[in-house]
Order: structure tokens, then C-alpha cells, then sequence
């Protein structure tokens, strides 16, 4: 069986993940990037991406006969400096596949990472320490609100 997304084909049941490059040259908006995409194995996470140019989507397709006819896509996280591609892009998405459900996982573009470390916004950092301290659900309704003002709407 072949699913067809935006003339990109994939087949049913192949039993291997099946990666396509989602711009046929390089990807519009990165024309002079020159950072050089790399892959740190064995971490904590698993597999972790950096300086990401060229955005794939890798297909974990269920076999047929345990096939459901429901598809998701995974943007696997990472502070906007790296993917955390095994713990929240693959196996993820292999996990859904054995369950029968189609997994697409978006390999997406990020900034180049020019120093050691990963550097947290002030307003992660504030979030992660009320989370620390015990105030969790705070952080929760605050996180909310704050997309909610960052997005133009009302904090309230």
C-alpha cells in the first residue's frame, strides 16, 4: 500500500524507517548557513542533532494488517539548539508504529550551536525553578499564559 503526503511517497509495511528530504535543494531562508550538521550518540537521551540544515521527515509506517488509518507527526525537542531525536523523535514514533499507528518524524531545521552547553532563556529558567521548588501546577498556568501574551492575547 503507498501513502502519497505532498508528492512525497512512502510504502506500507516496509519494516524500516524511511527518511525523504523535505526540499528537493537546500531549504528556503538557509541559502548561506554553513554550519555542518552533527551527531552526538550514547547521551543521557540517546542520539542528539545539532545545526540542523536540511529538514527530513522519517516515515514509521505499521505493518497493514495492524494498521489504524491514524498518523501523527513528531517534533522531537530540544531548546532550539538540538533534536532529541532517539528518546523524542524515534522511539516515539517506533512505538506508535508497533500500535499501529503511522509516525512521521520532522527532523526540522535549528540554529547554529556555536558554543558548549545549551544557554536557557531567562524565562525557562525561571520556569524550571518554580518547577524545582515544588510549584508545578504555578508553572503550569503561568507557561499557559505567558504563550497566551507572547501571541498577542490577554495574560489573563
Amino acid at each position: 500500500m503507498l501513502l502519497t503526503t505532498a508528492g512525497i511517497v512512502f510504502t506500507f509495511g516496509s519494516g524500516h524507517a524511511q527518511v525523504v528530504k523535505l526540499w528537493p535543494g537546500v531549504a528556503p531562508g538557509s541559502e548561506h548557513w554553513t554550519q555542518q550538521e552533527r551527531a552526538v550518540e550514547n547521551t543521557p537521551l540517546g542520539t542528539v542533532v545539532f545545526n540542523v540544515t536540511t529538514p527530513t521527515l522519517t516515515a514509521f509506517l505499521p505493518n497493514r494488517r495492524k494498521a489504524t488509518g491514524t498518523s501523527g507527526i513528531i517534533a522531537p525537542g530540544g531548546a532550539f539548539v538540538a533534536l532529541v531525536i532517539d528518546l523524542e523523535g524515534y522511539n516515539v514514533a517506533r512505538w506508535l508504529q508497533e500500535n499501529g499507528i503511522a509516525a512521521f518524524v520532522l527532523k526540522y531545521r535549528i540554529i547554529e550551536k556555536r558554543q558548549e552547553g545549551i544557554a536557557l532563556d531567562p524565562v525557562v529558567r525561571f520556569h524550571d525553578g518554580l518547577a524545582s521548588a515544588g510549584y508545578k501546577s504555578e508553572v503550569h498556568i503561568f507557561s499557559a499564559s505567558l504563550i497566551r501574551w507572547l501571541m498577542g492575547g490577554s495574560a489573563s
